[in-house]
């Protein structure tokens, strides 16, 4: 089955909860907004994720903002497509916050995020899915905790693509093109004054146990 919004115009707040905002599982969910400066708020699966099925969130232009708390804003799990497309504008991507890594990084106090260009697959048996994240022009801010930016795990594919502005990427662990395990993870930027941050490795294009990651960096 397949579910469309369609929204022409407007600033437009969207809250939505678990599996919503362009999910896709074991179906086809695109939410489209043609215009306006959003707000997107989401909990889990949400926001351009896929599982079984595809989800897309598409946006056109305006100054826009992205929350969430797991597995979004770009994000698969096994044979899913997850997109989320912005064209234009100053936006805010930040995922997780709440959900504590634990047992690995519960001292540090370091979130789940799942999000901005991951995908995961069920190890040893099901392999991931695609997952992108991709932003046409703006200075823009990416927030996320682990498993973010352009990272995948276990046979997926996963991009977080921005083509232009000065854009600054924070994260805390395994994160900004991070491979691990026979997967391809990748971060390529545009062009400008662009920041990456993290709080610890497994970052900048690390690629584990077969795993092919690439940062580029064009301008």
């Amino acid at each position: 089955c397949q579910a469309w919004i369609v929204d022409v115009t407007g600033n437009d707040r969207y809250r939505g909860g678990v599996v919503s905002l362009g999910s896709g599982v074991l179906d086809v969910r695109v939410l489209w907004d043609l215009a306006g400066d959003d707000l997107y708020e989401g909990e889990a699966l949400t926001e351009g994720f896929g599982a079984f099925g595809l989800g897309a969130l598409f946006d056109g232009a305006g100054n826009d903002t992205y929350r969430l708390q797991l597995y979004g804003q770009g994000a698969s799990r096994t044979w899913g497509v997850g997109l989320l497309a912005d064209r234009a504008g100053d936006d805010l991507y930040q995922a997780g916050g709440r959900i504590i890594h634990k047992p690995l990084l519960e001292k540090e106090r370091a979130t789940f995020g799942f999000a901005q260009g991951f995908s995961i697959g069920y190890r040893p048996d099901h392999s991931g899915g695609l997952a992108v994240l991709w932003d046409g022009a703006g200075d823009d801010v990416y927030i996320g905790g682990t498993y973010t930016q352009g990272a995948s795990y276990w046979f997926s594919f996963s991009v977080l693509m921005d083509d232009a502005g000065n854009d600054r990427y924070t994260a805390f662990y395994y994160s900004q093109a991070s491979a691990m395990h026979l997967t391809v993870a990748a971060l390529i930027d545009g062009g400008g004054h662009d920041i990456y941050a993290c709080h610890m490795g497994a970052i900048h294009a690390i690629g584990h146990e077969w795993g092919i990651a690439l940062l580029w960096d064009k301008g």
